[in-house]
């Protein structure tokens, strides 16, 4: 199947916890770009339930109320499972043209995992990031070499073409 640039929505997730003291949420934003090449980022957000509230209110003013409300949006999610959900969600509902939601930044010419897409585009793909996770990516690159060649046989962006012969 051939997929354009336009029809892929990446999924880029960060999260600090274990990096910066007392961190423990985890973040989303889908990326995409329309025809005339411009970025489109949507960040996720989820309302905060009675729970969210006591607890950051609690947390994050020292045991004084910080005016955190129930409804009121936040970017802070608990889990990174949590994240992908939401984007599928986000994925359906605001990029309707899309067939394609990968995980990872379209800033990266490395193998990303599809989340969601057509099985003939998917499959592939997800095979070909588990074989180069299997050999540590370009820790192996020879074997990584026939891998990128096989990607790039399915991969339709080919603005993101890099081998790792011109390197040399």
């Amino acid at each position: 199947m051939k997929v354009k640039k336009s029809e892929i929505v990446f999924l880029k997730i960060n999260c600090w916890e274990g990096v910066s003291v007392g961190a423990e949420h985890w973040y989303g934003v889908l990326r995409s770009y329309d025809e005339r090449h411009n970025r489109i980022d949507t960040e996720l957000q989820r309302k905060m339930t009675a729970q969210d509230v006591v607890h950051l209110n609690k947390k994050r003013g020292m045991g004084h109320d910080c005016g955190y409300k129930v409804g009121e949006f936040t970017t802070c999610f608990y889990t990174r499972r949590s994240v992908i959900e939401k984007a599928k969600r986000v994925f359906r509902r605001h990029f309707p043209r899309a067939k394609v939601l990968m995980l990872g930044d379209a800033g990266t010419a490395q193998q990303q995992p599809v989340i969601v897409g057509p099985k003939d585009f998917k499959e592939p793909i997800n095979k070909l990031v588990k074989e180069a996770e299997k050999i540590n990516w370009w820790d192996n690159e020879e074997e990584m070499q026939i891998l990128w060649d096989k990607w790039q046989k399915i991969w339709p962006l080919k603005y993101n073409v890099f081998s790792q012969k011109n390197k040399k």
